[in-house]
This record gives structure tokens, sequence and C-alpha cells, in this order.
């Protein structure tokens, strides 16, 4: 499926009485390395759904320390850890990316789905096409196979048909337009990973529904840090390597907490994102890359630093739904309904970026809308605060013109632009985690800094 370029018809959205501002919580003394179930029923103002985009399980060679497989079985213990870590962190649903050897051994594909007695098969046209994880607190996990080579078609319903005298091995590792065509035929969105090693030409030049705007192997490995992405080759070890040493871990706070002394921006994909949408709609996406396969060692929580439960604490994609179905899951990847939240930093209360047309029509992001618009409005509120006050978002709304050039315009926890001008617009929302300060050490105050809390995904105006 490609991604959609053309007008989107929305039905007018009534106006909504101002709700009472709820009383932002004190934040827990002590961290607690769970996150709250996203409930549209219970919380209207935040319709969104928890999603992991690019993870690797033990049909991936290179997972599970290299040993996805033991004497020739699956490796239970490994796969548990994944299956739990998607419960304990109260994901909804989870957009699976493996390497194509051992997938390419699955026929049918169903065969990867993390499918364990308990769970439920998604069946469309009498084929599997996802699996539900029903887990031990009554959530459900919904899973989706992909994969991860040299692009990323994720939410596949079939493997795709290798053109004559090609391996299907060889096809997911295939780049050129009539690969991304049989993915997209076999029922795929296609995300460029790791978008800081592609050149702008590349991504120019392909039908791709989307890039990793974020990329947690990429912000970690010395060597895209150096080599891609212009970043110091040793900023993230410096700042992860005390979390490692005994001596060290009991003057530290919350092994968790380690993602705020390397998280930033990746300013070289941004750039790489920002002249793609100067010439068409292409989604963003953040990739948690887990693997369980970097480091054994246990922290002071007696998890590994590289987990998948850690992994997938620090951010996760949220879609915003209609319902917890599979098919909102799938409509939401395929309509660039999401953002990208670092949920490290608390998981939203309220996330709104919508435009309205003169005649009061609703515009969601991810939306192409070949009119002109009476205004754009974006609206975020964190659940926290720090002694009395309320912990305050900047909401950044970034202006890609068609000449390429961008510009700012920023507001306190709320923002409007009237009579936006044609191009595309994307949000970012910072803050500054005063909320931290309490579970933090006197070495890690350095983390309470402005940092990037949100992604949004663009809205795209072609009226001149």
């Amino acid at each position: 499926m490609t991604p959609p370029t053309s007008e989107v018809q929305v039905e007018p959205v009534p106006e909504r009485r101002a709700a009472p501002e709820p009383e932002p919580k004190a934040f827990p003394a002590k961290w607690n390395p769970s996150y709250p179930i996203l409930n549209q029923s219970q919380r209207p103002d935040y319709p969104y759904a928890r999603g992991i985009v690019h993870i690797h399980s033990i049909h991936s060679h290179d997972a599970c320390d290299g040993k996805p497989r033991v004497d020739g079985k699956i490796n239970q213990p490994c796969l548990k850890r994944l299956r739990d870590a998607l419960c304990s962190t109260h994901v909804d649903v989870t957009f699976l990316t493996e390497h194509r050897s051992l997938m390419a051994e699955g026929d049918p594909l169903k065969d990867i789905m993390l499918h364990q007695d308990g769970d439920k098969p998604i069946v469309e046209d009498g084929k599997w096409i996802g699996n539900q994880i029903s887990c031990s607190d009554g959530h459900v996990v919904t899973v989706f196979p992909g994969a991860e080579n040299a692009l990323m078609p994720v939410g596949l319903k079939r493997h795709p048909t290798p053109k004559d005298g090609q391996t299907l091995e060889q096809l997911y590792n295939d780049t050129s337009p009539e690969a991304i065509q049989r993915f997209q035929d076999a029922g795929a969105a296609v995300i460029v990973n790791h978008a800081e090693g592609r050149s702008l030409e590349f991504l120019q030049s392909h039908n791709i529904h989307g890039i990793e705007v974020f990329n947690l192997h990429a912000i970690l490995d010395p060597r895209i840090r150096k080599a891609d992405l212009n970043l110091p080759q040793q900023g993230a070890l410096e700042a992860f390597l005390p979390y490692l040493h005994p001596e060290d871990m009991l003057t530290l706070p919350h092994p968790d907490m380690a993602f705020l002394g390397f998280h930033e921006p990746l300013k070289v994909i941004e750039e790489k994102w920002d002249k793609l949408l100067a010439q068409k709609m292409v989604y963003g996406y953040g990739g948690t890359d887990a693997h369980e396969n970097v480091i054994k060692s246990s922290l002071r929580d007696g998890d590994r630093p590289d987990s998948y439960s850690r992994m997938i604490r620090w951010f996760s994609n949220h879609f915003r739904v209609k319902d917890k179905s599979w098919q909102s899951y799938r409509d939401a990847m395929f309509s660039g309904q999401s953002l990208v939240v670092f949920e490290i930093l608390g998981t939203p209360e309220q996330f709104e970026f919508y435009g309205k047309t003169k005649d009061g029509k609703r515009i969601e992001m991810g939306t192409t809308h070949s009119q002109s618009l009476q205004s754009l409005h974006a609206e975020v509120r964190h659940p926290y605060k720090e002694g009395e006050e309320p912990v305050l978002s900047e909401i950044k709304l970034i202006h890609i013109k068609p000449d390429g050039t961008r510009s700012v315009t920023e507001g306190q926890d709320t923002l409007t632009l009237n009579d936006p001008k044609a191009g595309t617009y994307r949000v970012e929302v910072w803050i500054t985690p005063k909320h931290l300060k309490k579970i933090l050490s006197p070495t890690t105050m350095s983390y309470i800094k402005p940092s990037l809390w949100i992604y949004s995904n663009p809205i795209r105006i072609t009226a001149n």
C-alpha cells in the first residue's frame, strides 16, 4: 500500500466544551518501570495506542545473543522475555522486523508471529496476518510481521513474491523500486530503516511510506555516530558506561535514566526528513531496534542494559485510533496517524495537532490537503508537576516551505497559527524534566535540561 497523497475528506467536527484541567500528578519518589495502559474510553483527550516499530525476535539470526535457536529449537527463554516485556509495558501493537535468513524459512508467514498457546490469531481471507498475545493482567498485544534488511516492510500480510530467478531471501534484501512494489503488494508499508546511512537522492527517488526519524542502535553505536550522525563517537557510551561499573551503581539513579545521558534529536535525519517533506508526504517513526544481543551483564535492577523491557520503556510510537482493534492499528500506521513519544520523560495526558478548514472541517496529521486552511492548532499536556508547579511543554511548529527553508513558531502547552501558508508542518514538543529531580542523583542533575519529548507526523498543504 502506498502512502496517501491526495486530499482526505473529513467530516465536520463539533466544537467541544473545554473540560476542567486535571490536577497534575506528583511524580513518584521512586521510578516505576511500567507505563499506564492507554485507554481511549477513560482518556478521550488522548485517543492513542502504544506501538513498537522495529524489534527483533527469535526469528532474527542475531537476536538473543546470537542464539535465537538452541539445539535446533527456538530460544524459549528469550521469546518469553520479549512477550513479557510487551505485556509489562502495556504495548498495544508491535510491528516485528526480522532479518531475512530465518524469516525466509517461514512458510506461511504465520510461523514468525510469536504465536503461543492461548494466543488468538488474526485471520483475513483464511490466512493469518497477525497474532494477539493475551497477557496475564488481561491486556492484549497485537503483533504484525515484517522485515528489516536493506528496507523495512512492516505489516506484511504474506511473503512478497520474488521475481524470476530470485530467492525470497534475496528479495528481502532488495532496494529496487520493483522490490518496494512487491512489498506493498504483500500488504506492507515500506519504511527506510537507518535513514542516517541513506543518501537524500535514494530517499527522494523511491516510493517509500516513511523513515526512522530516531533509531536507538544508531545513537548508541560509535561507528554510526561518527560516520553517519556527525556526533562524538563515544558520546553515548560515555553516558552509559557508569551504569556498568559496580562501584557507581549505588550512586546513580535507576538504570532506565541512563537514556537521558545520551538522548538528543538526530539532526542529520531531521534534515533529510524535512527535505523530503518539502517535496512529498513521508511519515516518521521511532525505531526501537531491540535484539537483546549487546551486553549480558545485569544492572542494579537485575535487568540487562539492552533488555527488551528497558528499550521499550525509553520510547514508543503512539497511534491515534478509534478503538483497540487490529484494523485501527493498521489504519493508523498506513495513514501517518502517529507520534514518536520519549516516554521516559512522561506519558502525555493530551496531544492534538490538527488543521481546520474555513468551513469547520478538521484535518488530521498525516493528511495532504489541497486547499488553504483557516488555522493549525497544537495542544499538549504533561501529566506531572515539580513541587507545586506543573511541568510545562514547549511546542515548536515547524514549517517546511516548498523551497526547503524552515521557520519555527513556538508556544507553551498550546499553539495556534492562523492562515497557514502552503508547505508542510510538523510539531516537536520539548520539556525540561524538572519532575525527575527527586529520583536523580547529584551526578546526573545535568539530565534536567530541555529535552525532545514528542515528534508528530506532518500536515501538508498544497494550495498556493
